[in-house]
């Protein structure tokens, strides 16, 4: 085995399924708690009590009718009790008791024509920790179980849970390194160990270390993975190790600055197995992007690290939730992954901040690959993607695929689904599934060394001239491969008077992706001329040749933007530009911009945006036919607020184009929030939508009322009336919601 001597077995036991040991603990640790005397900076024991009862409760019916005539009617009762009671206290100044218990049941009947099932999901979360902090030390214990109960009409009730044991130390003296540890045993299995039953064993030793020199953070890991499916009899060992060094600091009376990091990573795994399946290996990413977007096919995503660090817990900013417009944004997400080189993956975890396995099903999701995070390949669509259990993530598979991008896109579910407020997406990991087969008995060992290095040199300070370094190195074994991104530029900016000023930019670029090397030659100007505090023009004109393995390609465009307040309260913009491509392979595309923008407010409680874009493509050469498309597209957008509680909304928008149908669209809203102030609100939402391409009209009615009855308590009340029509379908709802959530 993979490091016996590392093989530990600190949490031996389990609770069996459906005992109460949990509440022993509880009670005990309680107990031992109040017989402590209370000290100074200690905390009543009782103070730390508190809790709520959440009670929802929901009545739907559809009809549903296609272009066919075929009809299907639904309807759906919901009734979801939920209790939660928590103990925060301090036994000591430096020792404090967390203690929860969640217990929460959703019964459900939903009928679909002459089907009617019923199904009841009841899960009981306990809790509890104990921590102590006296600096240098930290410690800690916990215990949590989620314990899960799914009954469905006419098949037999399932049980399964989820079990997890820590213990974490810490040392953090001033001025030494930093030491971390991390023991965690995790057990999931259902309640006669016959569909589900692994474990795993996770260790992990951190250490860190920032006061040798200013600027200087020394970092390093190891960590031992254990994982075990005692029903396919498969074991995974893994022991991983990570070393950074970052520096960072300014020289020559800060004329020079420096930002540069190393890091060194190493995994080791082993597998044996006496039965079938498959085993899952993480690649880790050089970087996390995302963008909003409903062109997911031609789209640069920007970078979005908080995709990729390692926390599942914290929001990444995006929200798979949105309200309609003109509130919401519908636009699908675009979430991805940048490797730096073709990498080799079949699966992807979408990690969000809480469970929503109850409207799962309902996200559909597409997988898109590309080589330069601008122009992407449909892979994989429309996939119903399984939820959990007992964590928080989607999990995606598709065929294997070897790419520098990927991502994944998905709609935001709209109107906002019942209990979920938000859904934010925390992170995405990627996996290369393997079968049984093919590792059993092996032993894989990866390294890979990066390393980034970022200089800022000024040379002048009027006109403003500096130099920039900026170097990317990887190299990963045992392929060998070696990638490196090295790019050198002189800039400059320059205000030549009060109206005029400009700024350039002259660099040069070598890349290398495997055996592929590039040279490019980068070279951008931009002038502004501000003459008055209400007009501004800005032109700027950007180009880029290159060559990769001999041949040629250049980029060049340039955009015109003017902005002009012409009288208090209405503004204007008008922008033009015209791009020109050559490709590698031969080809050439041009493409003309004229973008208009205006927006008027005749009075402080009166709206109006106006906008236009128009754009036309021409593409020849490269062994294709020569093309040209063009597209169209309109807004007109009106608010009006004749009372701070009521707002009136009307919307058209427009859109044609080269082959295809104009659209005209239109949408009238109307909310009325009276008394927003008292312990009683009313809410009234209208909302209509129409277009002409289907011949779509839909309307939707929502009156609500919330009473408050506390500082945090309420009841609230809601009705919603939904009909849509289109030559596709038609479509009538009614949804009636109610919630009472009592704080203690």
């Amino acid at each position: 085995m993979l490091y016996s001597p590392l093989r530990l077995n600190l949490f031996s036991m389990h609770f069996p399924m459906g005992s109460p040991y949990y509440l022993l603990i509880a009670s005990v640790l309680l107990s031992i708690s109040m017989s402590f005397p209370v000290g100074a900076g200690a905390q009543d024991i009782f103070s730390g009590f508190s809790g709520y009862l959440d009670l929802n409760y929901t009545n739907a019916s559809s009809i549903v009718k296609d272009s066919s005539g075929q009809t299907v009617k639904s309807d759906l009762n919901s009734i979801q009790p939920r209790f939660s009671l928590t103990l925060n206290t301090a036994i000591f100044p430096n020792l404090r008791l967390y203690a929860n218990g969640l217990f929460e049941k959703t019964m459900t009947v939903t009928q679909t024509d002459d089907v009617k099932t019923r199904t009841t999901d009841t899960r009981l979360t306990p809790y509890i920790s104990l921590t102590f902090s006296d600096r240098p030390f930290a410690a800690g214990v916990s215990y949590t179980q989620r314990e899960e109960t799914l009954e469905v009409s006419h098949t037999p009730s399932f049980t399964r849970t989820n079990e997890e044991y820590n213990g974490t130390f810490g040392w953090h003296p001033d001025g030494l390194p930093w030491l971390d540890v991390l023991l965690k045993r995790t057990n999931i299995f259902d309640e006669e160990h016959s569909v589900l039953d692994n474990i795993e064993d996770y260790y992990a030793l951190n250490l860190k270390y920032l006061g040798l020199v200013q600027g200087l953070d020394l970092r390093y890991s190891v960590s031992y993975d254990d994982r075990k499916n005692n029903l396919n009899r498969l074991e995974v060992e893994s022991i991983g190790q990570t070393g950074k060094i970052t520096y960072s600091n300014s020289f020559l009376n800060k004329r020079v600055n420096l930002n540069t990091n190393y890091v060194f990573n190493q995994d080791i795994t082993e597998t044996s197995a006496e039965g079938t399946g498959s085993v899952s290996f993480q690649v880790f990413p050089f970087g996390g992007l995302s963008v909003i977007s409903n062109t997911p096919a031609i789209i640069a995503l920007i970078p979005n690290s908080a995709l990729i660090d390692g926390n599942l817990v914290a929001s990444s900013g995006i929200d798979l939730v949105t309200d309609l417009p003109p509130v919401g944004d519908i636009r699908p997400r675009n979430m991805g992954l940048d490797f730096f080189s073709p990498t080799e993956i079949n699966s992807l975890l979408v990690w969000v901040d809480r469970d929503v396995s109850s409207i799962a099903s309902s996200f559909l999701w597409d997988v898109y690959i590309s080589s330069d995070n601008l122009n992407w390949s449909l892979w994989a669509g429309a996939i119903t993607a399984p939820f959990g259990p007992f964590q928080n993530r989607f999990e995606l598979n598709f065929p294997n695929v070897s790419t520098r991008y990927i991502k994944v896109v998905t709609t935001p579910r709209s109107p906002r689904p019942f209990g979920f407020p938000n859904i934010f997406v925390t992170e995405v990991q990627a996996f290369i599934n393997k079968p049984v087969s093919e590792v059993t008995g092996a032993r894989t060992k990866s390294t890979s060394h990066y390393l980034n290095l970022d200089t800022r040199t000024r040379i002048l300070d009027v006109p403003y001239l500096y130099h920039t370094l900026s170097l990317f190195y990887r190299r990963v074994e045992p392929s060998g491969n070696q990638d490196y991104d090295l790019f050198n530029s002189l800039s400059v900016n320059h205000r030549f008077s009060r109206i005029f000023s400009g700024s350039g930019r002259v660099g040069i670029e070598n890349t290398r992706r495997g055996e592929q090397t590039t040279v490019s030659y980068l070279y951008d100007a931009s002038l502004t001329a501000e003459p008055f505090r209400t007009l501004s023009h800005n032109l700027v004109y950007s180009g880029r040749t290159e060559e990769t393995q001999g041949k040629p390609g250049n980029f060049n465009s340039i955009f015109l933007n003017n902005n002009a307040e012409l009288y208090k309260g209405i503004d204007v913009n008008l922008s033009a530009g015209y791009s020109l491509t050559q490709l590698t392979e031969g080809g050439t595309t041009s493409s003309t911009t004229i973008i208009f923008g205006s927006k008027i407010v005749p009075h402080p409680t009166m709206n109006i945006s106006l906008d236009y874009n128009s754009t036309t493509t021409k593409e020849s050469g490269g062994g294709q036919p020569s093309s040209s498309t063009t597209t169209n597209t309109g807004g007109l957008t009106l608010t009006y607020m004749p009372l701070q509680t009521l707002r009136l909304l009307a919307q058209f928008n427009i859109i044609s184009g080269t082959n295809q149908k104009t659209d005209f669209a239109q949408n009238y809203g109307i909310n009325w929030s009276p008394f927003p102030d008292g312990a009683l609100q009313f809410n009234f939402d209208y909302n209509e939508n129409r277009r002409n391409v289907d011949h779509f009209e839909g309307r939707t009615i929502t009156p609500g009322v919330r009473w408050k009855l506390g500082r945090q308590s309420f009841l609230n009340l809601s009705y919603q009336w939904a009909e849509d029509d289109s030559d596709i379908q038609s479509s009538r709802s009614r949804v009636f919601n109610s919630t009472l959530k009592i704080f203690f």
